[in-house]
């Protein structure tokens, strides 16, 4: 992590050291414009992350910020680059903002999502290049750079969050199975579908598909639920026998789709029924 940090640091210490170049005329002793504030900020998702660099330039004198030539840099790596009209007006002593923006594709198969997912740790990446402000007949270059380390995808999972076993007669059962799938990223997951097939003393009771309309809030699990009953339809006659012995084993399997990933889980154990009144 330190060393990430200092590569950043000389990174941005290196392109921030470069002077601004002018280039005509320009009289007087007036200071030329700079570069204010600069703040780079990360969206991002399971597959591709986002930086907007915004930032601030002050002139003593009015002035426009032309245009931008800018890097996206990754793990020291020119990714990307291109140059963007700006056509910001900056009146005399005062300020204009600017925003620079660029995408990139951490993975772009299924096998690649899971060897990022298993190796973990982060990325340095950067945005830097030059902006040209012109005042009067001068065109000034501003050199600009941020650096942040981005955190790398991680696969969810599925674990049991809940189950409830409601006991209506010794010939029947209602279960309620609560699966959690745990969301460990930093930004919100996208989940296809929950695809399951569930089995209590080894016969199937209930299969399919449950799919979610939201995402699942980063550091935080969505719940699935998965209901079925117990009872003469789905054991037979050996239903009052299972439902008596008050410890009903169960297990759901099945696989979680998303965006270039689908993951098989299996999970069992045991209910445990209440003694009837």
């Amino acid at each position: 992590m330190k060393e990430r940090r200092l590569v950043g640091a000389l990174l941005v210490a290196g392109l921030a050291a470069s002077s601004g170049c002018a280039t005509g005329p320009e009289g007087g002793s007036v200071p030329p414009p700079e570069i204010r504030s600069q703040q780079l900020h990360l969206n991002q998702d399971l597959t591709n992350f986002h930086l907007r660099l915004e930032g601030e330039v002050g002139s003593a004198l009015p002035a426009t910020v032309e245009r931008a030539k800018w890097e996206m840099v990754v793990e020291e790596k020119v990714v990307k680059s291109g140059e963007q009209s700006l056509g910001i007006q900056i009146p005399e002593n005062g300020t204009g903002r600017f925003e620079i923006q660029a995408s990139s594709r951490y993975v772009a198969t299924a096998g690649e999502l899971k060897a990022m997912s298993d190796r973990g740790g982060s990325l340095l990446a950067a945005l830097r290049g030059t902006l040209f402000v012109r005042r009067g007949g001068t065109v000034h270059e501003l050199p600009f750079a941020r650096s942040r380390e981005v955190r790398t995808p991680r696969l969810p999972s599925v674990k049991l969050h809940d189950i409830d076993a409601g006991r209506y007669s010794d010939r029947q059962v209602n279960v309620r199975l609560g699966l959690g799938v745990v969301n460990p990223n930093p930004f919100p997951l996208a989940v296809s579908a929950l695809d399951y097939r569930a089995q209590v003393a080894g016969k199937e009771v209930s299969q399919g598909t449950l799919t979610r309309a939201d995402t699942i809030e980063p550091s935080s699990t969505g719940v699935f639920e998965v209901t079925f009953e117990v009872d003469e339809h789905s054991h037979g006659a050996d239903v009052t026998k299972l439902i008596k012995s008050l410890e009903i084993p169960w297990s759901v399997a099945g696989d979680l789709r998303g965006e270039l990933y689908s993951i098989p889980y299996a999970i069992d154990g045991k209910m445990r029924l209440n003694v009837s009144k």
